[in-house]
């Protein structure tokens, strides 16, 4: 059964580094070499906070400081640690509970110890320790403590199967060079200050251990000289095809810095906007000085365009379609979509933004629904009554189909063809004389008559012509020519 974790009150949202951190899991083992108090607690306080909020089992080894000011960190960060202490989640060693149990370090003693904790907590529920220690009882001169960097070394072997993270704290200003190297070398991350990074001058233990260290020394460096080489040139090689991207991509792309101001546009950008690239550099995405408006015509304002939304929440905007005017007077249509730019630690770099010329489209768009008025319009005022019925269903009628039957539009529509009709016999008459005209030709034309709203009946020519000849039941589209006179 798992332990009461505790609780949060009021917990400050994860800072940068906790968001760097965010990736590391049990087997973990970090260096901390820190120059102030404040990266001090810019490091501990979140990586302290993080295993609570995961549920795992925190284990602090106090030197130099004591467990009140530890325990402070976490209480201005709004940590219940009383809640932590009591449930056992969070304990607090000092260094003569751990590293100098027995009056000296010993380095199989001190990862034996680690081993033990390491199982308590999961024998207690937890699914991992996590510890983090000051190394700075090392400089007093105890027994054993010449055995450090061994410790660091053999360590890593420990946390290769090990449910257990940890982070070496160690004082730049008070630890001297020769002794932070091997500490770099033995430690697989890095965190330098409050940046926290994959360290290529890690050494695995077999090999810093060996008898001929310098010489494994020696073989790591040439081989991150190697490995660096190559990233630098996939690295270029990447900058190379993403740069080729950038300049013939058909979609135009801008750059946009935190203030607005567009930093780089791509040649797309330039034919589509009208503009040249320093022209479009010289502006400001946020406040521009070009004219854009909405499909409508009506001025487009910033803060329903996407880069401006997207600056302002944070957020990918996708397909907002707006018309930029060019210098000419032309109107250029474009879908726009923008998302913002972080670095590695969540920081707001900028926003992106492509857009495609969507000018021809909306064009036609535009033309369909200017075309699809008119012929509605034509419709509307035809001399002859037209309608059209799917499954016996009068769908849509003109205004000349309503004077003819006396009808309202409303009346009509959704109503059953036979509401029109004298009888059901002329109905199906009518009905069954369509499908066989339809059948035999795709039209039809024949007389029959209709009973108008206030009872009298009419004689009408009736022309149809299927939706559908090879599916009847598509409906069809009639015109009703009123007869009355002639008969």
């Amino acid at each position: 059964m798992s332990k009461n974790k505790g609780h949060w009150v009021n917990s400050a949202p994860p800072d940068a580094f906790e968001r760097i951190i965010g990736h590391c899991r049990p087997g973990g083992h970090l260096c901390c070499i820190y120059e102030t108090e404040e990266e001090h607690r810019a490091v501990l306080t979140p990586f302290l906070r993080q295993g609570l909020e995961r549920g795992e089992k925190v284990l602090y080894i106090v030197d130099t400081r004591t467990a009140e000011s530890i325990l402070g960190y976490l209480l201005d960060e709004g940590v219940d640690v009383e809640a932590y202490m009591d449930s056992g989640q969070l304990a607090i060693f000092t260094s003569g509970d751990a590293y100098m149990r027995e009056g000296a370090f010993d380095p199989e003693r001190m990862i034996a110890f680690l081993r033990a904790q390491t199982d308590q907590a999961l024998a207690e529920g937890y699914p991992a320790l996590r510890v983090t220690g000051e190394m700075s009882w090392a400089l007093r001169g105890f027994p054993g403590s010449e055995r450090l960097i061994d410790y660091e070394a053999r360590l890593n072997e420990f946390f290769q199967t090990s449910k257990c993270l940890a982070i070496c704290q160690y004082d730049r200003r008070c630890f001297d060079a020769p002794v932070l190297l091997d500490v770099l070398c033995t430690h697989p991350i890095a965190v330098i200050g409050t940046k926290v990074y994959d360290n290529f001058y890690y050494i695995p233990p077999a090999e810093f251990l060996s008898e001929d260290r310098p010489a494994a020394e020696l073989r790591r460096w040439m081989q991150n000289l190697a490995e660096r080489n190559q990233l630098e040139q996939t690295l270029r090689e990447s900058e190379a095809r993403l740069r080729g991207l950038f300049e013939t991509m058909a979609e135009g792309i801008v750059l946009i810095a935190p203030d607005g101001q567009i930093v780089q546009a791509n040649p797309a950008a330039e034919r589509i906007l009208g503009l040249q690239r320093t022209e479009i550099e010289a502006r400001n995405y946020v406040a521009p000085d070009w004219e854009v408006v909405r499909l409508d015509g009506t001025p487009m304002p910033p803060e329903e365009m996407a880069g401006p939304r997207a600056m302002k929440e944070k957020r990918l905007v996708k397909d907002v379609v707006m018309g930029a005017k060019r210098p000419d007077g032309s109107i250029r249509w474009i879908n726009v979509s923008s998302a913002p730019l972080m670095d590695e630690t969540g920081r707001f770099m900028g926003v992106v933004s492509t857009f495609a010329d969507i000018t021809e489209r909306v064009r036609a768009e535009k033309a369909l629904q200017e075309s699809e008025a008119k012929l509605k319009s034509i419709f509307r005022a035809a001399p002859v009554g037209i309608g059209v019925v799917v499954n016996q269903v009068f769908v849509e009628v003109n205004d000349r189909f309503c004077e003819m039957t006396g009808y309202s539009r409303e009346e009509l529509l959704g109503q059953n063809a036979r509401k029109v009709y004298p009888t059901d016999e002329d109905h199906e008459y009518v009905s069954l004389e369509k499908c066989r005209q339809i059948q035999e030709g795709g039209t039809g034309t024949l007389e029959t008559r209709f009973k108008r709203k206030d009872g009298k009946i009419i004689h009408v020519l009736l022309s149809s012509t299927s939706l559908d000849p090879a599916n009847l039941s598509a409906g069809v589209v009639f015109t009703a020519l009123d007869i009355t006179e002639r008969v």
